[in-house]
């Protein structure tokens, strides 16, 4: 008959002479081990081997002591528990060292009180009982035992989180003690295979909340654990506060809803999603690096959500990091304004629910939800094809995001920080956020080249952007997590999106208040984009190998007031209705006209046009009448505008990454272009849906050209030098190489200059009439 199998034996080395084992044997620990981290570390370090076993022939035993060790790390985590199982231990290992020792025949005398114990015999603290592996210490006398102090309580939290040992690898996305134990690679965190996800400590609840939790997982059921109540502070706390109200116009380009929440209306668009191998941190669950076009426009909320908003909507606060929440002690202010934490899968889909069923929202046509995964990224990104949305070092992502280097071991309120390109704040770090997709490690491969909602099943949601608790390289847009939707931690928390209903992307040129709008469509059906104000890393770094001398040194730039910009660049049709004529060489009527036998090309953009007459136009066009009564005033974009609305949030070489391999998609240049321009429109737009930033034609810019003038340039609006005699171009042509192609590439030409090659678009200020 075959042997019942030993688990604690056979997976964890545990002997059956010391089974049942007490929580710090099982953990492999010192006995009385006081440092959080040292126990969580541990903890992870014994399920992240049992997560092996769980597939095999004893899953059962594997899920038995994945509940066990979830058991003893909630009681060694939590002060209370921790001292009170501390003294219940202490007492049982005195008592067996106060046992009936085994006499010689000689009776010997014996103090009635407490038996003698020779001074140079040294026995372990735990007799019999002890690994060999631990410390031996001197035995306190049997009857009175030496017992030290009991733990003080202390919150259920650590608050002081080590940073990460030198040395550190990554695996899939967790760091890695390169040595010792000791410091913690994630806080309350597993180690997972595949689709697993176990259980966390949680600072809400209590050993029989722990259990349930535990069922839930292993059977991977969704049920939410209990919330704790209390609320969050004062109002007022923290920066970029919300509105109240709840009149926002869908069509703007931001709204404010009746909780105060803002969100941002996110154009459709195209972007490459995950990373690209060649960067150093990308992980296998983020590959292939694949195209995703989002059909339809969403709204996002400008911030994560927060204490105050989750608790008008839920009637509860839930967050950790509260006056009334177990990490009270590292609050020093109120924190309505901060992210509400300590939240799962599930209680943010009930939110998104309960926040969508209130009157004014429903009036309004609002129904929220958690975003998709590919939404989340491309949002993210805000055009950005590079490890972080302001490029491809995390040197400058202090500026950006609360995280391990500043974070002081805690979130913070949102909008502290600066925001990507499209205006959204905490994209990375604070708290996590969860998406609505199932988590699959593999479904990149799969995934839908249009509007990906994740796999249809699976038991775990993805997480996304990183915490106050991560290093810079968990907070970047491609980086995926993933846990059980009952999942709840105090870095990790969600902001929603409402569906664009109504939500037009362009506007009538009559529409009132069009200096609001997202879109313009204006009297000579010429379309415009609204574009935020921002910063962005103007020129080119030394590291780009395409550099030219006159695009450096590269300099961060502040554009302080929104602009428009033609989404396409002028066309020949729309020159030829404010002009009454079409200087153009590929045209009919053109010196170029045999490239173009049989194709209309009212559509194509207008070329051999001097800077003069562009600027002409410009006049022309803010003097019709319409234009004028809609406060629509038209010019050539600055050079430092047209930059950064070509960028899109990004800082490599183009604004879809550092590779050329793909120009083919967003532009018609040399390799593509049948030596002639064609339709505006035809090829991908970058991210802000603005379409042939590079290629078709150069685009002239207002300013004057000076090679040396980025050594000078302001940080904030610049114009160009005051004097000179040539004006700057921007983009590249069909003519030109990927190499001219460049989101930072600079060429200048007399502002006579007329080139078949040549051509603009524009840019305008719109004053609500």
């Amino acid at each position: 008959m075959m042997a019942a199998f030993d688990a604690y034996h056979k997976w964890l080395g545990i002997p059956p002479k010391h089974q049942p084992p007490h929580h710090y044997r099982l953990l492999g620990l010192e006995l009385f081990e006081d440092d959080p981290d040292v126990i969580d570390t541990a903890a992870n370090r014994q399920m992240a081997y049992l997560h092996r076993c769980a597939a095999g022939p004893h899953a059962a035993e594997s899920q038995r002591l994945l509940t066990e060790i979830a058991q003893a790390r909630l009681c060694l985590l939590n002060g209370q528990s921790k001292s009170a199982y501390d003294e219940k231990l202490r007492n049982e290992l005195a008592a067996k060292i106060a046992a009936p020792v085994p006499q010689p025949p000689a009776p010997v005398p014996q103090p009635a009180a407490v038996p003698p114990v020779p001074p140079a015999r040294r026995v372990p603290v735990e007799t019999a009982e002890h690994d060999a592996a631990s410390q031996p210490v001197v035995a306190p006398p049997p009857v009175a035992p030496v017992v030290p102090a009991g733990r003080p309580a202390a919150e259920s939290a650590p608050t002081i989180r080590p940073a990460a040992p030198s040395g550190a690898r990554s695996v899939r996305g967790e760091l890695l003690p390169a040595a010792t134990a000791g410091t913690r690679p994630r806080p309350v965190r597993e180690r997972r295979s595949a689709d697993t996800a176990v259980l966390i400590w949680s600072a809400a609840g209590g050993l029989t909340v722990v259990v349930l939790l535990a069922i839930a997982m292993f059977s991977g059921g969704n049920s939410s654990p209990a919330r704790s109540g209390g609320n969050g502070g004062n109002d007022g706390a923290g920066g970029g506060s919300s509105q109240s109200g709840g009149s926002g116009n869908s069509a703007a380009g931001t709204i404010t809803n009746s909780i105060g929440m803002k969100l941002r209306l996110i154009p459709a668009g195209s972007f490459s999603m995950g990373s690209a191998a060649s960067e150093s941190h990308a992980q296998e669950q983020e590959q292939p690096r694949h195209t995703v076009r989002l059909t339809q426009p969403f709204y996002m909320g400008v911030y994560e959500v927060t204490q105050d908003e989750f608790r008008r909507v839920m009637d509860s606060n839930p967050s950790h990091f509260s006056s009334s929440g177990p990490g009270a002690g590292k609050v020093k202010a109120a924190t309505d304004r901060w992210p509400v934490e300590t939240v799962s899968w599930s209680e943010a889909s009930d939110f998104c629910r309960r926040l969508s069923d209130l009157p004014e929202e429903k009036a309004a046509g609002r129904t929220y939800r958690l975003p998709t995964e590919a939404e989340w990224e491309y949002a993210c990104r805000a055009g950005a094809g590079t490890p972080w949305p302001f490029g491809s070092s995390a040197a400058n992502l202090d500026r950006f995001a609360r995280y391990r280097d500043n974070a002081s071991g805690r979130p913070g309120s949102v909008g502290e920080k600066q925001p990507n390109a499209w205006g959204l704040y905490d994209m990375l770090g604070n708290v996590w956020e969860w998406c609505s997709d199932h988590y699959d490690r593999d479904y990149y491969a799969e995934s839908p080249s249009e509007d990906p909602q994740g796999p249809q099943n699976g038991t775990s949601r993805v997480l996304r952007g990183g915490s106050w608790w991560d290093s810079a390289e968990f907070c970047r847009s491609a980086n995926r997590d993933f846990y059980l939707p009952t999942y709840r931690d105090y870095e990790v928390g969600f902001r929603v999106v409402c569906e664009a209903k109504g939500a037009t992307e362009s506007a009538s040129a009559s529409g009132s208040d069009s200096s609001q709008k997202t879109v313009v469509t204006n009297t000579v059906g010429m379309q415009l984009r609204r574009i935020e104000p921002g910063e962005f890393l103007m020129g080119s770094s030394d590291a780009l190998p395409l550099a030219q001398e006159q695009e450096r040194p590269q300099h961060r730039v502040r554009i302080s007031r929104p602009f428009y910009i033609g989404v396409y660049e002028v066309t020949q049709d729309q020159y030829r209705r404010v002009m009454r004529t079409n200087p153009s060489h590929f045209v009919a009527s053109g010196s170029g006209a045999s490239k173009i036998r049989g194709i209309a090309t009212g559509n194509f953009p207008v070329e051999t046009v001097s800077w003069t007459e562009a600027e002409s136009f410009c006049r022309q066009l803010s003097g019709l009448p319409r234009e004028a009564a809609a406060g629509r005033t038209y010019r050539l974009p600055t050079e430092a505008e047209w930059e950064y609305a070509c960028r899109a949030g990004s800082s490599g070489t183009w604004h879809f990454g550092d590779s050329a391999a793909v120009l083919g998609e967003y532009a018609r240049f040399r390799d593509n272009a049948d030596s002639r321009t064609g339709d505006v429109g035809q090829m991908k737009p970058n991210s802000r849906g603005l379409y042939d930033m590079y290629g078709n034609v150069w685009e002239w810019c207002s300013d004057r050209y000076d090679r040396g003038y980025y050594g000078w340039s302001p940080l904030t609006d610049p114009q160009g030098q005051s004097n000179g005699t040539s004006r700057v171009l921007r983009g590249g042509s069909w003519w030109d190489s990927a190499e001219f192609c460049r989101s930072a590439n600079r060429d200048f030409y007399l502002p006579t200059y007329r080139d078949y090659e040549v051509g603009f678009r524009v840019a305008c200020d719109i004053t609500a009439p």
